[in-house]
C-alpha cells in the first residue's frame, strides 16, 4: 500500500532494533538500536494493563508516549510526521501505521501498541494514535507468505457463530446478532449471511470447511480464556457448545480448519483474551488470514456489544483498519473510557476493504448465488465432537476482590459491596477490609460492587481514583453517585 508507514521491530545482533518503511516518502530508514530496557519496559506496561478501564487517562497517555518515544526514536518520529503531512496534502486519506514484529515474538505482542501516544507538539499534539483521524492503526507479524487482498468480488459471505456454554455467565448476544443483520440487510444483493448458534467444534469445522461454500468473513462471539492443556501447559481455548456440555477449540483445531478455508478473508472473534499472545488472533494472522480482529485482555460484555456495532456497520462499506478505529471512538464515551484500547487488528493485505469502497450500489456485479446448502446447521453429525477438558476455570466476568490492606489510605486493589439501603456511613465491605476505625468480616448480599485502586480513601467514601461498576449494576452506581456532595472520578 502506497499509502503506508511501517515500523519495523526485529531482532538485532545484540537485542533489538527498529527501523520504518514508508512507499509514501519514498524511503526508509534504520536500524536503530533499542536499549534491552527500554523493551523491557514497553513489556511490563502491557502486562499491568489487564484492566486498562481502571487507568486514568493521564496514566495511559504516559504509557503511549514512553512506547512513542522509544520505537520512534528521532529519525522515525520525524519521518512518520512527515508522511502524515503528506498524506493529508496529497488527499490520499488517512495513513495506515503499521506495527509489524516477528512471529516468534510473544513479548513483543505483549506490547501495548493500541495506547501509542503521539506527544509532538504540532497540529495533533496529545493524541493517541489509535484514534486519529489521519493515522489507521494496525498490528502485522513478519514473514514471508503472499499478502491478499480482504476485497471479495463476488458476494460476500459471512458466517456468524455464537456460544454460551453452561455454567458460563449468560452473554447478550441479540443485540449483537440484530445489528449484524440489519447491516446485512441493507445490502442483501452482495451479502449473505449464515447463522449458527450455540456453535459446537464440529459444527463450526462442518461451516468453515464446508465443500460448496467457503466463508468470507468469520464473526464469532462467546466466551474464551486461558487453561490448562493435556501436558500441563496453558493454551488458550473457546467455550463452545458440546452435547449438552462445553467443549472446547483448541488452536490445533482451528489450524486445521483454516489450512481447509483460504477464502477467509476477516475474522473478529469477540471473545474474552482472543487476542492475547496464546489467543486465536495471533494464530489467525500467523495463517495469513489478511484480517484479524479480537481482544488483549478479558472484556466487558456490553463493552464488546458496542464495539461489535460500530464494527460490523464499517466493515461492509469501509476498510476494516477504518472501521476498527471509528467503532473504538464509538467506546470513548462509556463509563470505562479506556476500553477502547482492547481491541485489537492484525492487518496484512495489499487491499483491506471488503468492497470498492467508491463504488455505488448499483455497480457492484457477482455471480455467486448462496444454495438452501450454505445454511449451515448448528449440529454435524459427520463429525465427532473432541474431548472435553475437565479442569478449567471460569472466566472472570466482574471485578474480584483482593487481599485488604488495613490502612484507611488504600493503595491496593479492594473489592466492596453495597446493601440496597447503604448510605455513605453504612458502608459495608467483602472481606477483612479496614472501614474507618473498624474492620468489617461479614459478607452482605450485594447490590452492586464497586473496585478501588491507586491511592483511593475509604473513609466517607472519598473516591479519589478511577471506580469500576459491575455492567448490571451501572445504572444502580450512577443513581448514587448523583446522590453525593461531590461525584468521584469514575
Amino acid at each position: 500500500m502506497a499509502n503506508e508507514f511501517k515500523v519495523v521491530v526485529d531482532h538485532g545482533s545484540a537485542g533489538w532494533q527498529v527501523r520504518y518503511d514508508s512507499p509514501s516518502l519514498a524511503g526508509s530508514c534504520g536500524p536503530i538500536d533499542l536499549t534491552d530496557a527500554a523493551v523491557d519496559r514497553a513489556v511490563k506496561d502491557g502486562a499491568g494493563l489487564a484492566q486498562p478501564h481502571l487507568l486514568t487517562r493521564e496514566a495511559a497517555a504516559g504509557i503511549g508516549f514512553r512506547l512513542f518515544c522509544t520505537f520512534f526514536p528521532g529519525p522515525i518520529a520525524d519521518a512518520f510526521h512527515r508522511a502524515v503531512v503528506v498524506s493529508r496534502s496529497a488527499g490520499r486519506g488517512p495513513l495506515r501505521l503499521l506495527i509489524q514484529y516477528p512471529l516468534d515474538s510473544p513479548r513483543l505482542h505483549g506490547v501495548p501498541w493500541e495506547l501509542l501516544f503521539d506527544g509532538d507538539t504540532g497540529r495533533h499534539s496529545g493524541t493517541f494514535m489509535a484514534l486519529r483521524r489521519d493515522v489507521l492503526l494496525a498490528r502485522s507479524l513478519t514473514q514471508q507468505k503472499e499478502e491478499h487482498p480482504v476485497r471479495v468480488n463476488g458476494q460476500i459471505r459471512i458466517l456468524r457463530t455464537t456460544a454460551c456454554p453452561p455454567p458460563r455467565t449468560p452473554l447478550s448476544f441479540s443485540d449483537e446478532i440484530q445489528t449484524l443483520e440489519q447491516a446485512v440487510g441493507r445490502r442483501k444483493d452482495r451479502v449473505f449471511l449464515a447463522t449458527q448458534r450455540d456453535a459446537s467444534v464440529s459444527g463450526l469445522r462442518a461451516a468453515l470447511t464446508h465443500a460448496d461454500w467457503h466463508a468470507h468473513v468469520w464473526i464469532h462471539s462467546g466466551h474464551g480464556g486461558v487453561v490448562p492443556g493435556p501436558d500441563g501447559k496453558p493454551r488458550y481455548v473457546l467455550m463452545m457448545h458440546g452435547d449438552g456440555r462445553e467443549e472446547h477449540l483448541t488452536d490445533t483445531e482451528l489450524r486445521q480448519m483454516i489450512d481447509r478455508n483460504r477464502h477467509l478473508r476477516v475474522v473478529v472473534l469477540n471473545a474474552c483474551e482472543s487476542g492475547n499472545p496464546l489467543g486465536m488472533v495471533p494464530l489467525l494472522a500467523e495463517l495469513n488470514v489478511p484480517a484479524v480482529v479480537g481482544y488483549r485482555t478479558a472484556v466487558f460484555d456490553s463493552t464488546a456489544v458496542t464495539f461489535a456495532r460500530e464494527l460490523y456497520e464499517g466493515m461492509l462499506t469501509k476498510p476494516i483498519d477504518e472501521a476498527v478505529r471509528d467503532a473504538r471512538r464509538g467506546l470513548t464515551n462509556t463509563v470505562r473510557s479506556l476500553d477502547w484500547a482492547l481491541p485489537i487488528l492484525f492487518l496484512r493485505s495489499t487491499e483491506p476493504s471488503l468492497v470498492e469502497p467508491t463504488r455505488g450500489e448499483d455497480s457492484f456485479t457477482g455471480s455467486y448465488v448462496p444454495s438452501p446448502a450454505a445454511e449451515v446447521s448448528p449440529a454435524a453429525p459427520s463429525f465427532a465432537a473432541p474431548p472435553v477438558v475437565a479442569s478449567v476455570a471460569p472466566v472472570p466476568q466482574a471485578p474480584v476482590a483482593a487481599a485488604a490492606p488495613t490502612s484507611v489510605s488504600q493503595t491496593a486493589k479492594m473489592t466492596f459491596t453495597f446493601g440496597g439501603s447503604s448510605k455513605v456511613k453504612d458502608l459495608k465491605a467483602t472481606g477483612n477490609v479496614a472501614i474507618g476505625p473498624n474492620a468489617v468480616t461479614s459478607k452482605q448480599e450485594a447490590d452492586f460492587i464497586v473496585q478501588v485502586t491507586d491511592g483511593a480513601t475509604v473513609e466517607g467514601l472519598d473516591f479519589t481514583a478511577n471506580v469500576a461498576v459491575a455492567d448490571a449494576q451501572a445504572a444502580v452506581y450512577e443513581k448514587w453517585l448523583s446522590e453525593l456532595p461531590a461525584r468521584p472520578t469514575v
